[in-house]
């Protein structure tokens, strides 16, 4: 099929011909809602309820709907999983590769959420005590998974912006889940580089990795009894920090309960 238009007021993803990268196009995002009380940064706000916050207890009648939540021994929601409003990629649509004129192009299909981090307006994951960043990590372990069971979704990423210059429009503390049709390229050569080098060693690169940082100690940041924080000694980012489990795992999905305290540490310190 050639399509003729080289722009488009719908959201897809494109392939760039140089890198092999499919970019994800969502226009209707910039008619996201901002914060006006805010600074450029977002700074959180020094009270924990705003009337207009769609995210805050009371306002559920701004949000479109709730898929799930995370409660605490009183009932009450500690963490909200809703559909975002805005989403760069559409669960509806198919993903028909299709040219417009000598480039390729998709409709972008998949699952944009939001995670709504704490009832408290102005609660950052580094203010949590553990127990509350428990219900943080038992939120994004468990919509992980439950997305993961899709075959449809060979990705499922989890991300947080930081700011207004990062693409944050909300203050209310917040992150994001997104699944793909596709394997984003650094994904793919990840996963290619981890092969040829178990292939070559017998070994895990990502467990020797951890045993040289742990024996280095150069750009160890912290470590409890099940997770080493490290900066990579590649880092491609300003303040780029891995949280990685000591014990081998493949998936996000094979964290076992008793490893999730100390990953909620992990994240705490390092944030």
């Amino acid at each position: 099929m050639i399509c003729q238009k080289h722009g488009s007021s719908k959201n897809e993803m494109r392939l760039n011909p140089f890198t092999g990268e499919w970019i994800i196009y969502a226009p209707g995002r910039s008619n996201r809602p901002e914060d006006k009380e805010n600074g450029p940064e977002l700074d959180l706000p020094a009270h924990s309820y705003e009337t207009t916050c769609p995210f805050c207890p009371g306002n559920e009648n701004m949000l479109p709907a709730i898929l799930t939540e995370i409660k605490g021994k009183d009932g009450k929601w500690q963490v909200r999983i809703v559909p975002n409003r805005y989403p760069a990629v559409i669960s509806s649509e198919q993903e028909n590769r299709e040219f417009a004129g000598m480039y390729m192009m998709m409709k972008s299909s998949g699952n944009h959420e939001v995670i709504i981090e704490s009832p408290l307006h102005n609660q950052a994951i580094e203010m949590m005590s553990l127990k509350e960043a428990g219900y943080l990590i038992e939120a994004y372990h468990r919509r992980y998974s439950d997305l993961a069971k899709d075959r449809k979704n060979k990705s499922v990423i989890l991300f947080r912006n930081h700011g207004k210059a990062a693409g944050r429009s909300l203050s209310h503390p917040h992150s994001q889940i997104i699944t793909l049709g596709i394997i984003p390229r650094a994904m793919r050569v990840r996963r290619l580089s981890s092969l040829a080098y178990r292939r070559k060693n017998l070994r895990c690169l990502l467990c020797d990795i951890i045993e040289f940082e742990q024996r280095s100690k150069i750009r160890l940041i912290y470590e409890n009894k099940r997770f080493v924080c490290f900066v990579p000694f590649t880092a491609e980012v300003s303040f780029e920090v891995w949280i990685v489990p000591k014990t081998h795992q493949v998936d996000f999905r094979d964290i076992p309960d008793e490893e999730k305290p100390d990953f909620a540490d992990s994240i705490i310190k390092v944030l």
